[in-house]
């Protein structure tokens, strides 16, 4: 497998797209996403959040799984806001599995915020960038994204055998400039960084996938049906998947508003992260009955004696966007909602 200025080269058929949705006990999220074949392994990666509970950290073991460390480093990385549940973990694995040509998804937040905020999480990461962004490697490949609307995306080129190709793209949907600077630099006492979640769209081919983050309703306000289209959508998006935004709480409906009116048609999977104080059993209810399948990472009937430390959802689709089900798992906590 070679990657070069964006354009990845893998040698064996079999392209398939993996999405580990790792959750903790009571609170806590992570999402490691792989494009992987048999014969060359990961050809590409991206990982959104990152918590560990004690030492248990799933994200870390799954990437030095798949050989990331010291010689592998990420392709993209996505800290959604800077919560706890989110961001405890996001300075090691930047500073562990990042390098000047990993491109970095973070949250805008005025200067004012970081000033004023006692977040360690926040600061720690913040204080990472700066320093690297002043090495003239890192500034040079300009490789960190604000939650800005990209002209064109983040896109990630794969040729296999035979010439043929497939494409990889990532946008960060939410929030919009006018909520970030009215938020991160101006009202930050009104603001909270659930308001400021990042909402990342992955296009893998023809298919899309959702990743919610914490985003609220007020977030989501200026969520068009157009953003969450591709060019070769028909009338209305279909999507693959849907990581539930805000652990399924009554904080963030408009997504599953727009389902339950079909105006958007979720044809594969949502999943939700589980936290102890936001997930709501009737808000699982309702996308269970409009989605093909829902898992949850903690049994959410069993949740106050869940077993093990985490759980973790994991679904397999191939360059149609088909889930092969052969690869599913869920482990540990993790279970298929019924």
């Amino acid at each position: 497998m070679i990657s070069n200025n964006d354009t990845i080269i893998y040698e064996s058929d079999d392209l398939l797209l993996y999405i580990y949705l790792i959750g903790y006990k009571k609170a806590g999220e992570s999402i490691v996403v792989f494009l992987k074949t048999k014969g060359d392994g990961v050809v590409w990666s991206l990982v959104i959040d990152n918590y560990f509970l004690r030492n248990v950290n799933m994200t870390k073991n799954i990437l030095e799984e798949h050989g990331f460390g010291d010689s592998r480093k990420l392709d993209a990385v996505c800290v959604t806001h800077f919560h706890t549940d989110h961001a405890k973990g996001m300075r090691r694995l930047l500073e562990n599995f990042t390098d000047s040509s990993t491109k970095i998804i973070l949250p805008r937040f005025g200067e004012k915020y970081f000033e004023n905020t006692t977040n360690r999480d926040a600061l720690d990461i913040h204080r990472l960038i700066e320093a690297r962004y002043a090495q003239p490697e890192y500034f040079k490949k300009n490789n960190l994204f604000y939650n800005r609307k990209y002209d064109n995306g983040l896109v990630w080129n794969l040729t296999g055998p035979s010439h043929r190709n497939h494409s990889i793209y990532v946008e960060s949907l939410l929030p919009t400039d006018a909520i970030s600077e009215h938020y991160g630099a101006d009202n930050l006492r009104n603001h909270t960084p659930n308001d400021m979640s990042i909402f990342i769209k992955l296009v893998f081919d023809s298919s899309t996938y959702l990743f919610a983050g914490d985003c609220t309703d007020m977030a989501m306000r200026p969520l068009t049906l157009n953003d969450l289209k591709n060019v070769s959508m028909k009338e209305r998006p279909e999507i693959k998947y849907l990581k539930i935004p805000h652990h399924g709480s009554d904080t963030a409906l408009t997504m599953l508003e727009y389902i339950e009116q079909k105006q958007i048609e979720l044809s594969g999977v949502a999943t939700c992260a589980y936290h102890y104080k936001a997930t709501k059993k009737t808000i699982l209810d309702r996308y269970n009955r409009v989605s093909h399948e829902l898992a949850v990472t903690t049994d959410i009937n069993k949740a106050k004696n869940a077993p093990y430390d985490f759980g973790i959802c994991r679904y397999v689709f191939d360059a149609f966007g088909n889930i092969r089900q052969e690869y599913t798992q869920m482990e540990k906590n993790a279970t298929s909602y019924c």
